[in-house]
């Protein structure tokens, strides 16, 4: 099972759940078996779960979880230039890089939604896949922890990204420290710690990094 494959299944899974994801959730389990077995355990889990829950709720608790907290976005630029203006540009920029790859986001999603960033990383051979998924590893890994902390079973998927980066030294699984519930909490701590995105790159955003551009 090639690294496309597997890619792929990740970003499915981390998309709004549909009947369509779970009509598919045997390909998708066997488009993980490639993943390390603790990974594929903990990427199982959460095929489990929606396939055996309520899709009404399961959709509900995507939205409270992904949507309606900043800091669980899956817009990758959320946790790099915030509010900046410069966020255009670089949604600019990482959509020229997709043009480039030969692919053309559809939907209504921004071309930083994490799944659509996937879809264009599982387009690139091997090595220049794993340098770009290296290069959102200072998103997912912090990321993870929130999820790990809440409980969720979407942590899974991004213990498998972070294991696909070859970053695991850097960044390993571990509970996030507590953080602010309230919303004006959230905020002070979100203008006061913004999240780096991979190596320095243009362009820029407030805190001075970015996405690489190619």
């Amino acid at each position: 099972m090639n690294h496309q494959t597997t890619l792929k299944a990740l970003a499915v899974l981390l998309d709004y759940p549909s009947d369509a994801l779970v009509a598919a959730h045997q390909e998708i389990r066997e488009a993980i078996r490639s993943l390390a077995p603790a990974e594929r355990a903990d990427v199982t889990t959460l095929i489990d779960e929606i396939v055996g829950g309520d899709l009404l709720e399961l959709q509900a608790a995507y939205v409270g979880l992904f949507d309606r907290n900043p800091r669980l976005s899956l817009n990758l630029f959320e946790h790099v230039c915030g509010d900046s203006r410069v966020r255009g540009q670089a949604m600019v920029a990482l959509l020229t890089r997709y043009r480039r790859a030969g692919i053309e986001p559809a939907g209504a999603e921004l071309p930083d939604y994490l799944p659509i960033y996937l879809e264009f990383v599982s387009s690139r051979p091997a090595l220049e896949a794993e340098a770009l998924l290296a290069e959102i590893a200072h998103v997912l890994a912090p990321v993870r922890d929130r999820l790990v902390k809440r409980g969720s079973a979407y942590a899974g998927v991004f213990d498998a990204l972070i294991g696909l980066t070859g970053k695991n030294r850097e960044f390993p699984r571990a509970t996030a420290p507590e953080e602010p519930e309230e919303p004006e909490d959230i905020d002070r701590a979100w203008a006061e710690a913004p999240v780096e995105f991979g190596p320095g790159a243009a362009p820029a955003c407030s805190d001075g990094s970015a996405m690489r551009s190619s």
